[in-house]
């Protein structure tokens, strides 16, 4: 990695995992537990050629960091979000995604699941005849849930003919009714 692309991992990092982006994950020093393993992430890890084994070293990941957490805050969903977080910013930057080839993984990054997020997809399950279990927040959010949720993004997803890492333009805090926000 030249030191261009380390800065700019770490600004993407930086913008990626504000203070506001984890909030409430129950211990200090979360914030800058996950932006010292996001810094080192080798992003070119992540481009495989089949969803996965994408998905398995995504898995691998969000373990290491759930326990890089401070103990009070070794969430699952905490270390899932910040990932995912990290690899939707690093696609949509020209120079990290250009430089690892992350355009190849396009379909393969599932969407951050936050509050804004579970919200969007809830609005619209039905659209894809989808039922979601109820969303009880980021640090509660178990991997089977997590499952639902990406399969039900996915279908959404396809049906509008796009990758789901792209619902997030639409669910992020989203002040009015985005029910009638479209592609």
């Amino acid at each position: 990695m030249t030191k261009f692309i380390a800065l700019m991992q770490r600004r993407v990092v930086n913008g990626a995992i504000a203070g506001t982006t984890l909030r409430k994950q129950g211990a200090a020093g979360v914030v800058g537990a996950v932006r010292e393993y996001l810094y080192e992430v080798d992003l070119s890890r992540f481009v495989h050629k089949t969803e996965k084994r994408f998905l398995d070293y995504l898995d691998s990941c969000t373990n290491e960091l759930k326990r890089a957490l401070p103990k009070n805050a070794q969430h699952w969903g905490t270390a899932r979000k910040s990932l995912n977080l990290l690899l939707m910013l690093s696609f949509y930057n020209r120079y990290l995604c250009d430089t690892y080839s992350l355009y190849a993984i396009e379909h393969h990054l599932e969407i951050p699941l936050d509050s804004d997020v579970a919200k969007g997809l809830t609005l619209r399950a039905a659209r894809v005849d989808k039922e979601l279990p109820r969303w009880n927040g980021i640090k509660r959010l178990q991997p089977s849930e997590s499952t639902e949720f990406q399969s039900c993004a996915r279908k959404l997803a396809r049906s509008m003919g796009v990758a789901r890492i792209h619902l997030d333009l639409i669910f992020w805090r989203s002040k009015t009714d985005n029910e009638n926000i479209e592609y």
